[in-house]
């Protein structure tokens, strides 16, 4: 069985206080954590009888629950408000870019921790491609990034076999076919020595890969470098950070929200 990666990270600030399905925290926490009262308040409505807990009396405010556990008071279920979380991960090579693998292979979710297991992937990265992932609990955003209709510019370093040319720089500015009837390009691409980085707004499936091949030449590195505002700078293999105010707002503005 493998064990759980302990990343040191200087930057990790959290912003969620909210448990997790099978995460405990305090009855007094969990109340509070809804909006309706403090959490000194809180005490006052658990002591006063008029909480319940899975239908029954609960009088002590530090009982330990999830939120499995159905939490009511004077009848009304009450839910923590989930606040959103937003992470730039550095996922590895060969590592799945999902939240579990039936294949025992390591996963993007071995890389943060457990106060941020509730998070999903947005898009894909290939098993055999590195580089930069967004981790979320906010669904409308995750919509956003990887539906084909918004486009949403990411950028990619690349190296393949045998090394692109500057003739191979003005094909994939100009479009390759690689399949029948489809073609795409790239928005913008720079080949400095032998890395190509290019940016593309489609994600087709193996997109990159398939580019390359139709110029006869096979990938041997991929890296994804940003996501539109966000990028990788900074972050080292299977390293994690809270996106930065700026970063968030400039991709909620795109989404208009």
């Amino acid at each position: 069985m493998k064990a759980r990666k302990k990343t040191k990270n200087p930057k990790k600030k959290e912003n969620c206080s909210i448990p997790t399905d099978q995460t405990k925290t305090r009855l007094n926490r969990y109340i509070a954590s809804s909006g309706l009262c403090s959490r000194r308040n809180a005490d006052q409505f658990i002591l006063a009888g008029r909480v319940f807990v899975d239908g029954v009396l609960e009088v002590n405010p530090g009982t330990m629950i999830t939120l499995q556990n159905v939490v009511k008071i004077d009848g009304k279920t009450i839910k923590p408000v989930e606040q959103k979380v937003y992470i730039a991960l550095n996922k590895p090579k060969l590592v799945i870019t999902s939240k579990s693998d039936e294949q025992g292979r390591n996963t993007v979710m071995d890389f943060l921790p457990e106060r941020f297991l509730h998070l999903n992937p947005v898009g894909r990265l290939d098993f055999d491609s590195s580089g930069l992932v967004i981790m979320t609990n906010d669904g409308e955003l995750a919509n956003f990034l990887t539906h084909p209709r918004f486009s949403f510019p990411k950028t990619y370093q690349v190296r393949a076999n045998p090394p692109f040319e500057r003739e191979d720089v003005d094909a994939i500015l100009g479009g390759v076919q690689i399949a029948e009837d489809v073609w795409v390009r790239a928005d913008k691409a720079v080949l400095s020595g032998e890395v190509l980085t290019l940016t593309i707004h489609e994600g087709k499936y193996h997109h990159i890969k398939r580019m390359a091949e139709s110029l006869g030449k096979k990938v041997c590195f991929l890296r994804r470098v940003a996501i539109g505002p966000v990028k990788i700078d900074g972050l080292l293999s299977g390293q994690w950070r809270m996106l930065t105010d700026k970063e968030l707002l400039a991709l909620l503005e795109k989404t208009g929200g």
